[in-house]
């Protein structure tokens, strides 16, 4: 009985081995699934793809298991203070620009504020004024137009820009800036057709994560740029620089981030401040507004004995500077120490 058992337990275990070797021959022998070798990391190659585009807004483009969003600048967080009738987000554009739409009035300062457009370096190549069309002593919104005039680099990397409309800030105070900043396209730019990059969107986003968002920071889509073999990440950080519009910036390379400030040119340049006399109407105003625009005046002392030095003083507005009697010129901004 002892050998009858170990012969039906030696052939159960030859048909388990046999079993077992017929499926490691199979699987070896089985053609691979074919998978895509096409890279797709932002929208408009997506749709270029002809994969299906979801019209939303912004637009949604779905590939495979990805869905790419049309990046429209964040025009959707500006809406309540300032709002583009034309140009409107990845239009495109050309030489003249018109400009049209609605800002708060506090966007304005004496009726103006000013307008930037971008290359896809973020070169500047033109910008101006937008004038208000109505009253902009208000909190309403109020009308604007601009004009710009550009030329545009044929051999630039990419028919992409920007178009940047910063609130005008007398003060200089970095909590008062606020800008918005839209896609735009070159017409007649073709750019550069560039090859799928070796470092993955989807990986570099994960490197761009560590090394660049911390405490609440965000990041906008991935572009890359085959010059330079780095992934940009608009970064909407907790703490930026006066003027600047930061990105992370991810090397193929040495697959390590860092933050590119991108400031260079957005900062007007430094002036001597222009000094203002005091209008009759200006005197004469039974009510000031309440909008917060300092200006530092010259406030001048009256003495008995003596000739005095005037002194600088900070009002609220150039309305409240010069109701008082004593004052006869001013400069915007803030009265700064000396």
């Amino acid at each position: 009985m002892n050998k009858k058992l170990q012969i039906v337990l030696l052939a159960g275990v030859l048909l388990i081995v046999a079993y077992g070797a017929y499926l490691v021959f199979i699987n070896l022998n089985q053609i691979p699934p074919q998978t895509s070798s096409l890279v797709i990391t932002n929208f408009e190659e997506c749709v270029a793809n002809g994969n299906p585009v979801m019209e939303s807004y912004p637009r949604q483009c779905r590939y495979e298991d990805q869905i790419f969003v049309e990046s429209v600048g964040n025009e959707l967080e500006k809406t309540d203070l300032i709002r583009l009738d034309t140009p409107l987000p990845n239009q495109t554009i050309s030489s003249p620009l018109v400009i049209k739409g609605q800002a708060r009035g506090f966007w304005f300062f004496e009726a103006s504020f000013p307008v930037i457009l971008v290359d896809w370096d973020g070169k500047i190549i033109a910008q101006g004024l937008a004038q208000a069309k109505g009253d902009w002593m208000t909190t309403e919104f109020v009308p604007f137009e601009a004009d710009l005039v550009f030329t545009v680099d044929k051999n630039v990397y990419s028919n992409k820009g920007s178009l940047i409309l910063r609130k005008d800030n007398p003060s200089g105070l970095p909590q008062n800036d606020d800008v918005l900043e839209i896609p735009i396209v070159f017409a007649g730019i073709t750019g550069i057709v560039k090859p799928a990059p070796l470092l993955s969107e989807a990986e570099a986003r994960v490197i761009a994560e560590k090394s660049c968002i911390k405490g609440g920071g965000a990041l906008g889509v991935g572009i890359y740029n085959e010059n330079s073999k780095t992934w940009w990440y608009d970064a909407n950080l907790n703490f930026t620089k006066p003027g600047c519009n930061p990105a992370c910036v991810v090397s193929e390379e040495t697959k390590t981030a860092e933050i590119n400030w991108r400031c260079t040119g957005a900062i007007p340049p430094e002036t001597k401040p222009v000094v203002i006399k005091c209008l009759p109407e200006q005197r004469n105003a039974d009510v000031c507004n309440e909008i917060y625009q300092p200006v530092c005046a010259k406030v001048n002392i009256q003495c008995f004995t003596t000739p005095c030095n005037p002194i600088k003083q900070t009002f609220s507005n150039a309305c409240h500077a010069c109701q008082n009697s004593l004052v006869e010129l001013y400069t915007t901004g803030d009265c700064q120490v000396e």
